[in-house]
């Protein structure tokens, strides 16, 4: 009966601070990026001319000036992110294996993968906050890969058979570590630690107050990766392949493909503001761009591309092959 007693008498900053943070677990799972099927074309708003950010913001209610400015201020450590991605990833595992898809760190996939994310791993400019990358292979015929905070990476065995290349697999790879890089998957957990700071000091919170920061987690809920964040996660990914030496062409010929397999597919219609992706077929076209950029300001003649690595599974420094 003590328990009981204790948790009638938690205040009300305490209850909503413990339900954040698992809230905060949940998003995360439902969050991380992915390379899946083609997103439907979105349909026309109803009020004709406000842009979705602006209806978006009309209906959860925009970040406020001074609340971006703390979110970006805020740091989360490196024990904290570790903490809500392991719990993200294990929930995004029991997951898959609820759905009889066995996951796996051992054999010739996640150790070809493993040692493909290792040369990739020294091209993040905080390498050393993800001194481990943890691998795990999702034996399922989906072409996704998605990354958790902390440092936790799922690819499907679908996704390394539609690769067709080791420089085209080094540039997704690229895509997913930029993720971590760049802490795009943090923002949630920075909105929860801005909701804690504000409902720490009940006195502060009043009616507008709390309806902020309820629309603050709504859009973590509801929008919890942007198109930006996943044009940054390319940019990076073929710029890091075109670095190490591989043909950054391979990567935007795997969004060609998927844009041919996917365009016919029949999809819900879904408005561009619940849109975490940009569509294959315009991502195919910016990192075409890239690739012209990286070539004359980095001119690089003996680019390669490794087909026959992915194919037998052994990296580029295990051994060279014509193509």
């Amino acid at each position: 009966m003590p328990a009981i007693n204790r948790s009638k008498s938690r205040t009300f900053p305490q209850i909503l601070t413990a339900g954040l943070v698992a809230f905060a677990a949940l998003v995360s799972w439902h969050a991380p990026t992915r390379l899946s099927a083609e997103p439907p074309r979105p349909f026309p708003l109803p009020n004709g001319g406000m842009n979705p950010q602006q209806f978006f913001d009309r209906m959860f209610g925009a970040d406020l000036p001074e609340d971006l400015q703390q979110l970006k201020d805020i740091e989360v450590s490196a024990k904290d992110e570790q903490r809500f991605g392991r719990a993200a990833a294990q929930a995004y595992l029991d997951d898959l294996r609820k759905r009889n898809v066995r996951v796996t760190s051992v054999g010739k996939d996640a150790e070809y993968l493993k040692r493909l994310v290792d040369r990739v791993r020294p091209q993040m400019r905080n390498h050393q906050r993800y001194r481990v990358i943890d691998v795990q292979v999702a034996l399922s015929d989906d072409t996704d890969a998605r990354c958790f905070p902390g440092g936790t990476i799922v690819f499907h065995q679908g996704l390394l058979d539609f690769a067709l290349s080791e420089a085209a697999l080094v540039g997704v790879i690229g895509h997913e570590l930029s993720h971590l890089d760049n802490g795009h998957q943090l923002i949630n957990i920075k909105r929860m630690k801005l909701a804690q700071q504000t409902m720490n000091n009940p006195s502060s919170v009043t009616p507008d107050r709390f309806f902020q920061v309820g629309s603050s987690w709504l859009r973590a809920f509801t929008r919890p990766f942007q198109p930006e964040d996943e044009t940054q996660a390319d940019h990076d990914g073929i710029t890091w392949a075109y670095r190490l030496g591989y043909d950054g062409r391979a990567m935007a010929d795997l969004f060609l493909r998927l844009h041919e397999r996917d365009k016919d597919k029949p999809g819900m219609v879904m408005p561009a503001f619940l849109r975490s992706h940009p569509f294959h077929i315009d991502r195919y076209r910016a990192l075409q761009a890239r690739h012209q950029e990286l070539s004359q300001a980095e001119p690089n003649d003996n680019l390669y591309i490794g087909r026959q690595n992915l194919h037998l599974r052994l990296t580029r420094d295990q051994r060279v092959f014509a193509q």
